[in-house]
Formats: structure tokens, sequence, C-alpha cells
């Protein structure tokens, strides 16, 4: 039952969030001109390479580790040594992007934004970074409750108190004035994750029990993941850096638009994510092939019904959205909203897949998979983005994603041959889906209402049959 409630906490709180933000992004698209809308995307893009470094690779080798051990005090010691290191070797990465940025005019320059808009970017990547560690470890503590309450505070206060400010500000000023009450706002989520640390009766840090052998033993290994995760990360973010080459920022704000209304595959994703690393994990942990195989296979099928039937249903529905809350600018996202969110699903697919090295506690095969992937996606969209623009991007980052996940498939059936499940089903779920939203027109059949509610109905209660009469949703329990 700990899996439903903490699986209910993450989405309730997701789609606060998440609609928050959505309901809050008509009015920044109509606040922000279109150039200071993908800034910020543009900032993120080129941080969110750097942001693999930002941990010294804790990330990787922090849920490895606890994998390894189901002795209370030594994931205590685990968890704390992580963090302390995960800090330093933050403060490390920023202090570099942070003297690079601001002392040459490559950053500036790239994404035409001014040094004081630069300037309160970085600022703000303090806090979010520092809280987002945090967040980390309350996932694998199974305290989903402190991290929806941190979460909420950092990512939505700080753009619900700064909207306002807005108005009264020239426009040129906006994107600035935004990024600095972003930057303080967020600097309280730090004392208020603190606060959440203690009320849970756990140490945020404790140098007692820093233990320096064991953190040589988790940067000697995660350091290993260090080039395959570069590789991801600019796999994950090559398509607006792409975009914003061979474009300008006005097409990196619409893809980042898009990126965010793509939210009812990608949100559930992160809930699926959030919930479902800590458990593979404890399965993984018993070591047992008859204990986590089986709940492998059957998480592979559920998953499989549910994020493809998310993707359909964007099909049916995403334009409408765009077209009751976006200027007529934005109206080309909706478009396309169903190919970000099959991207998302077969994500999703690989966070099953990848288990197989987990498994075999290696990291062997990730910077072979990653470096293939990035060169796909970069490969695709140098080709796709001068021709058809925007949507090269999101078919590069597509094909990179089926890249990895074809990848995990052949490891874990063929090489490792330790995760042998079926992925048939997936496999002709996946196609089908790609089908109908390439080439299924809203009102082919009746007319567009009809249709859309006639095909959401069936395509609902087809999935809820099947989970049921295969007692799916007894992997929940």
């Amino acid at each position: 039952m700990r899996i439903i409630k903490n699986l209910v906490t993450y989405s309730v709180g997701d789609i606060l969030s998440k609609g928050i933000l959505l309901m809050v992004s008509p009015i920044l698209t109509r606040i922000f001109t279109l150039q200071q809308y993908g800034t910020i995307p543009l900032f993120m893009a080129l941080w969110g390479i750097i942001s693999v470094l930002q941990y010294g690779a804790m990330g990787v080798s922090y849920p490895i580790f606890m994998a390894q051990t189901n002795d209370v005090l030594e994931r205590e010691r685990i968890r704390i040594t992580g963090t302390i290191v995960a800090l330093f070797a933050f403060f490390l990465v920023w202090i570099s992007f942070f003297l690079i940025s601001m002392t040459t005019s490559y950053v500036i320059n790239y994404v035409h934004t001014t040094r004081s808009e630069l300037l309160f970017f970085l600022f703000g990547l303090i806090p979010t970074s520092v809280v987002c560690w945090g967040t980390y470890v309350f996932r694998f503590q199974h305290l989903a409750l402190p991290y929806v309450r941190i979460t909420l505070i950092n990512k939505v206060l700080s753009v619900l108190v700064a909207v306002p400010f807005l108005f009264l500000v020239p426009e040129k000023d906006r994107l600035v004035v935004f990024l600095i009450i972003v930057f303080l706002v967020n600097m309280l989520s730090i004392l208020w994750m603190i606060r959440e640390f203690r009320l849970s009766k756990l140490d945020f840090i404790s140098m007692s029990l820093f233990d320096g052998k064991l953190a040589k033993k988790m940067i000697s290994y995660g350091i290993r993941f260090i080039p395959s995760m570069i590789l991801y990360s600019g796999t994950a973010s090559i398509d607006r850096i792409l975009v914003g080459y061979f474009a300008s920022n006005v097409e990196v704000g619409i893809l980042g638009l898009a990126l965010q209304l793509s939210a009812g595959v990608l949100m559930v994703k992160s809930w699926f994510s959030l919930v479902w690393d800590a458990h593979l994990i404890e399965w993984i942990a018993t070591k047992d092939p008859k204990v986590y195989m089986p709940k492998l296979r059957h998480t592979l099928t559920l998953v499989t019904l549910s994020f493809f039937s998310l993707v359909l249903l964007s099909k049916l529905w995403s334009q409408h959205v765009v077209d009751i809350l976006y200027p007529e600018s934005y109206q080309e996202i909706g478009d396309f909203i169903p190919l970000i969110a099959l991207s998302g699903a077969i994500s999703v697919l690989t966070l099953i897949a990848v288990a197989t090295a987990i498994i075999e506690n290696t990291p062997k095969y990730r910077i072979r998979i990653h470096s293939f992937a990035f060169v796909v996606n970069i490969t695709a969209g140098i080709i796709l983005i001068p021709r058809i623009g925007i949507e090269g991007a999101i078919y590069g980052t597509m094909l990179s994603e089926l890249a990895i996940l074809v990848s995990w498939i052949v490891i874990g059936k063929y090489l490792l041959k330790n995760l042998q499940i079926s992925w048939s089903i997936s496999i002709l779920v996946g196609l089908f889906t790609l089908l109908f939203i390439s080439f299924y027109q809203l009102g082919s059949i009746i007319n567009t209402l009809v249709d859309q509610l006639c095909l959401t109905v069936l395509l609902v209660a087809g999935v809820a049959f099947l989970v049921y009469k295969n007692k799916y949703y007894l992997l929940l329990k």
C-alpha cells in the first residue's frame, strides 16, 4: 500500500505544481516577449549539460550503494556521505560555470541576453540545486509529503510571487525582475527543506556520520558514469541548443512551452519515476529473481498500456487546449505535443529496461549507449531542423530515446541475459500509437467532438478492462 500512497501523493503534488504553472503560462506568454520567453529554456539547456557534474555523480552512486545493504545505520552513513559529497561537488561546478559565464561573452552572445539576466539566473541555480538534492534524498526515504511541500515552494510559489511584480516594470526589465524574485523566494525554500528534515527526524548534514573511505568508494564508482551522464544530458538538451543555433530564442520558447504542455505523459512519467526508482532498488536488493522478475514483467505491461494511452489522448485533445489558452503565435504547439508525449512514453519503458544494469551492478554499457543516442540525436537534429524546424528537434529526441531503449533491451535479453521479459506487446502498441498520431485527422470518422468523446471512452474503458482482467493493479499493493 505504500506504493499507492506515495504515488497518489506525488501525483497530487505534481498536478498542483504543473497545473498552477500551466495556468500561469498563458499570462507569462503575454507578459514576456517571445524572445524573453525563450531565454530561460535556453539557459536551462546550457546548464543541463553542465549539471550532470553538479553532484559529483552521487545521483548514480547513492541508489546503487543503497541497494547493496538493508542495514539501517549503513544506509544512514551512505545518505549523509553522499549528501556532503554532492553539495561540495555542486559548489565547485557552480563556481566554475559562474566564472566562465560572467568573465566571457560566450553565453551572453549565444542566448542573446543581458549580463544582469545571466547573473540572477546563475544565482537562482544555488537554491534550486541544493533543494533538488534534498528532495532526491526524501524520495529514497519514501517520504513523499516533504518532497511535495518543498517542490511546491521551490517551483511554484516563487513564480506566483514574481508574476504580480512584472506588471509594475517596463517590458525590457521584466525578465531580470522575474529572475531576482524567483531567486529570493527559492532561498527561503532551503530553510523550509531543513525544517522538513528535522520534522522527519533526519539530519541533512552530519559530519559525525561522514565516512571518508565510503566517500572515495562512491566517488570512484560514480565517476565512471560521468561520461555517459554528460552524453545523456546532452541528448536531453541538444534539441533546444540546436533550435537556438539554427533558429532563435523564439523557437526555443515555443519548444519549451510544447514540452510543458506535454504534461499528460511527462507528468505521469515523473510520478512513476519518483516511486519506481526506490522500489526497484528494494526488489533487486533481495537478490532473488523470483521476487523481482514477475514484478518487472507486470510493470512493463501496465506501463505500456497506461503511457501509450496517454499519448493517444494527447492526440485527441491537445490542440483544443492550445487554441483556448494561448496567443495565435503559439498555435503550432498542438502538433508537437503528441510527438513529445510519445518520446516520453518510450523513455518510461527505458526505466524498466535499465534494470539489467542495476541487477548486474555494472556501469559498463552506459557510455556506449548514451554515445550512440547522442550521435543519433545530434545527427537527426542537424539534418532535420534546418528543413522542418522545431519538429525536426522533436524527432531527433524521439529517435535517441528509442536508441537507448533498444540498446538496453538487447543487453538485458541477449548479452547479460538477466532480464528475460517479452517486449512484443510494447513494440506493437508503440507502433500503433505512432501510426495513429501520424495519420489520424480529428473529425475524419464522424466529426471532431464525437470522434474525441467516443475514442476517449473506448480507449479508457479498454485499458481499464485489461488492467482489471489481468489483475495488474495487484502490483501496486
